[in-house]
């Protein structure tokens, strides 16, 4: 099977677990990791420019709305999906935006945490029916990919599940906390090593938001990030409100921020 026409036939999040079968079991937790952050990211590579990037989300868009336009059987239902093809696209080339300062419309939004002012950084956004993508470039370069995956694609999952159901497919995730506002520790998010500096990441952002988000990460110059970050003295969109985002929490049973509070409590 083809493994990236399954990833596009199917709900990500399950195609994502169930891929796991068709990698053999004796690849690494990091082969198969790898595996599902290509599946994931293909056609876009790491460090690819704004510009191509923008031409091949295009091509999917013209690919995704061809396909609708040769099935439909009337003349103005073919119209009618081409208007709505074009509105995607002017849509989508009016979300390439710079983050300068002065465009603050993402700065409360899913990705508030995600990016910073004067700091080199811009991104595109790709929004469609069941499509949220954002793609995150530092100094022309692709070097993070965010993808909203809606709750109505796993119902019955909290983030405890959903985060032993991935590690059933790609082995034990990597747990990150990071202190909020009042004080307490909370899961910031998990992730996984994947090979040559690639890292799958997961979030739980449901409490406002609604859904869970995988984001795909070149570690190298994501560090390149935080570092002039700090150099230039900027900070997240949303860190004149917020230290830590407060919609993530610490909902896996077991984890060290449990064992972290019940120590407390007992002492």
């Amino acid at each position: 099977m083809n493994y990236t026409k399954y990833l596009a036939t199917s709900t990500i999040f399950l195609a994502l677990v169930l891929s796991s079968n068709f990698v053999s079991a004796k690849k690494s937790s990091k082969a198969k990791t790898s595996q599902a952050i290509k599946a994931l990211q293909e056609p876009f590579k790491f460090r690819m420019s704004k510009k191509k990037v923008l031409k091949l989300i295009i091509k999917e868009i013209n690919a995704k709305y061809r396909k609708k336009i040769l099935k439909a059987n009337r003349a103005t239902k073919k119209d009618e999906i081409r208007r709505k093809r074009n509105h995607v696209i002017k849509k989508l080339k009016k979300n390439v935006l710079k983050f300068d300062g002065k465009n603050k419309s993402w700065n409360t939004s899913i990705i508030d945490d995600q990016f910073a002012h004067k700091n080199y950084e811009s991104v595109i956004a790709y929004i469609d029916k069941n499509t949220q993508k954002f793609f995150f470039f530092y100094k022309n370069k692709l070097y993070k990919i965010f993808i909203s995956l809606s709750r109505n694609q796993f119902r019955g999952f909290n983030f405890a599940k959903f985060q032993m159901t991935m590690e059933q497919a790609y082995g034990k995730a990597k747990e990150v906390f990071k202190k909020g506002i009042a004080g307490d520790t909370m899961l910031h998010h998990i992730f996984w090593q994947g090979k040559e500096n690639a890292e799958l990441w997961a979030m739980d952002k449901t409490d406002v938001y609604g859904n869970f988000v995988f984001i795909l990460i070149d570690s190298t110059l994501k560090n390149k990030v935080v570092k002039s970050r700090k150099n230039r003295g900027v900070k997240l969109a949303n860190a004149t409100t917020l230290q830590v985002n407060p919609i993530v929490k610490t909902v896996t049973s077991g984890s060290k921020a449990e064992k972290f509070k019940k120590k407390k409590k007992d002492k």
